[in-house]
């Protein structure tokens, strides 16, 4: 209730949406990782007037941040946090020659604020500032913080989910279609239990009896409804267009 009253777009109906389910779905992840992917190979070069830069700090940006891993794989990292979270967060270690590397952070690890005009980063509840974090923002609404297109989406994210469960349970029950037994006369419970049991024994090889008059009525699959069908290709067109 707590993120439903502090995330844009009023309540939710359906599956809770979080970035980790969010990403369980096809077209979420694939226009994730195609824009992180693409934009990481582009080259971020800095330049002191005319002339490439070779200070240190540069290298940081264009090759390597950090002993572990080279820059594409930093800016893939941070590019999916803003894809995802709306902000991402750099965390710049002091060398002798000033910020000599740069570590990505989890956007679920950082809270932001801003008291007297300065803005502290709260970081597994250890206090961190602006010489100590860089901070990318998406869309922002004050500066303060970027809009998670996750949660502010979070409708159609949850629609989306929710039409993933619903084909997972259906062919987890083997793809068959529910049926309605229909009896003329009113049954007592223990007839009633038989007659459930005797068509359940179907699925398991065996023989359904329907007595006096007993009728079996398919209940319409939903997907074989082309609008159930036409619903699920909206729902990847609206994934995909979150992130255009």
């Amino acid at each position: 209730w707590l993120i439903e009253a502090l995330t844009p777009g009023g309540k939710l109906i359906g599956k809770p949406v979080t970035v980790d389910t969010a990403l369980g779905l096809v077209p979420v992840y694939s226009a994730v990782s195609l824009i992180a992917g693409t934009g990481a190979t582009l080259p971020l070069i800095v330049y002191d007037g005319d002339q490439r830069s070779d200070e240190p700090r540069a290298r940081l940006l264009h090759e390597q941040p950090n002993p572990e891993m080279a820059a594409d794989e930093r800016w893939e990292i941070v590019t999916s946090h803003l894809l995802l979270w709306g902000n991402a967060f750099l965390y710049k270690k002091e060398g002798a020659l000033g910020v000599s590397e740069l570590w990505p952070i989890s956007p679920r690890r950082v809270q932001v604020s801003r008291i007297d005009q300065v803005r502290t980063f709260l970081i597994d509840g250890r206090p961190f500032y602006e010489d100590d974090i860089l901070h990318i923002r998406g869309l922002s609404e004050d500066g303060l913080l970027g809009y998670s297109p996750i949660q502010v989406n979070r409708q159609a994210v949850a629609n989306a989910l929710a039409q993933q469960q619903f084909v997972a349970e259906f062919l987890n029950e083997g793809g068959r279609p529910s049926v309605i037994l229909r009896h003329p006369q009113h049954l007592s419970a223990d007839a009633a239990r038989r007659l459930k049991a005797s068509w359940e024994s179907v699925g398991k090889g065996g023989t359904a009896v329907l007595e006096e008059g007993g009728e079996v009525e398919k209940w319409t699959m939903p997907l074989a409804d082309a609008q159930f069908v036409e619903q699920q290709q909206y729902s990847d067109l609206r994934s995909a267009q979150i992130y255009n």
